[in-house]
Order: C-alpha cells, then sequence, then structure tokens
C-alpha cells in the first residue's frame, strides 16, 4: 500500500492556489499605475439647488438595547432644524 501524508497531497493545490491569488492582484496593480499624469480638469462651479424639503422638527431613537440613544443621534449626520 502506498501511504502518503495529507501534506504531500495538499502540497500541489497549495502552490496552485498561492500563483492564482498573485496573478488575480496583477491587473489591479497594473492599472494603478500611470505612465503620465493626467492632466487637471478644473471644476465646473454650478448654482448651488434653491432649498426644497422639509425642515426636520427632532430626531427621536427608540428601540436601541445595547446603545445610547444620544451615541447614536451622535453619528447621525442629521440634526434637528435642517432641511431635507
Amino acid at each position: 500500500m502506498n501511504s502518503t501524508t495529507p501534506m504531500k497531497n495538499s502540497a500541489p493545490f497549495a502552490a496552485m492556489l498561492l500563483c492564482c491569488t498573485v496573478l488575480a492582484g496583477l491587473p489591479g496593480a497594473a492599472l494603478a499605475q500611470d505612465g503620465a499624469a493626467a492632466p487637471a480638469v478644473a471644476p465646473v462651479a454650478t448654482p448651488a439647488p434653491a432649498e426644497q424639503g422639509d425642515e426636520i422638527r427632532s430626531i427621536g431613537v427608540s428601540g436601541a438595547q445595547r446603545l445610547e440613544p444620544e451615541t447614536i443621534v451622535s453619528y447621525v449626520q442629521l440634526r434637528a432644524g435642517q432641511i431635507y
């Protein structure tokens, strides 16, 4: 009987997996390199849109079990009095 260890059987598979992983990362690295710097495009000034929408009157948190409501409100980008 031929007794081979599992390590010998998995070595070719591991080598092939490593090669595929390395090759999969090459296109992204090649695309990230520029031969010449792209010319900067001047931003076009656009007029600010007129504020339309409703005003936020209050923000309430309900159902929070692990966090304090003040903590949740601190992460929210909106504030009372803003237009959304």
